[in-house]
């Protein structure tokens, strides 16, 4: 009696599309990264955040090029670092501040990541923060798929709004 054997796979592409496909939905993704950090911040007796646009688009925009140009980090290759990413969004701060994550494959799983490193826990309670803009991308770079998580806040000077 012949013996069969069947293998059933995935692809790693066919996996990594199926695990992220929740992540797609940008819109929902902020508006969720939005609502944890307000818990935490709450949880903490810390005023909430309130979206910008301008912050938005540097969280975003760094998302984007740290995905289409394979690197990760918070200096660009041209070593452009936060500050000059929200300027050239138009955000006139105070002061501001970024986390990045990588990998992780839901707002749940990022925001326990960032809640259990001091540096990043710092920068979501840090009072001094009023407004925030979140990023995610997820495609291909050079080491495989990933997700790349931004998280961009600041305090817009006083007057600049």
């Amino acid at each position: 009696m012949p013996l069969y054997v069947l293998y059933l796979g995935v692809t790693a592409p066919d996996d990594f599309a199926r695990d992220t496909r929740e992540l797609r939905d940008h819109t929902r993704v902020r508006r969720e990264l939005f609502e944890a950090v307000n818990r935490e911040r709450s949880a903490h007796r810390v005023a909430p955040l309130r979206p910008s646009p301008e912050l938005e688009k540097a969280a975003q925009g760094h998302a984007d090029d740290m995905l289409a140009r394979g690197y990760y980090g918070h200096a660009s290759p041209e070593h452009v670092m936060v500050l000059g990413r929200t300027r050239e969004a138009g955000y006139v701060a105070d002061g501001v501040g970024e986390n990045i994550a990588k990998g992780q494959r839901s707002v749940d799983e990022v925001m326990k990541a960032w809640m259990a490193s001091p540096e990043h826990r710092k920068n979501i309670l840090n009072p001094m923060f009023t407004e925030a803009g979140y990023g995610i991308a997820l495609g291909r770079m050079p080491q495989g798929d990933e997700v790349l998580w931004v998280q961009v806040f600041g305090r817009p000077r006083t007057g600049a709004r």
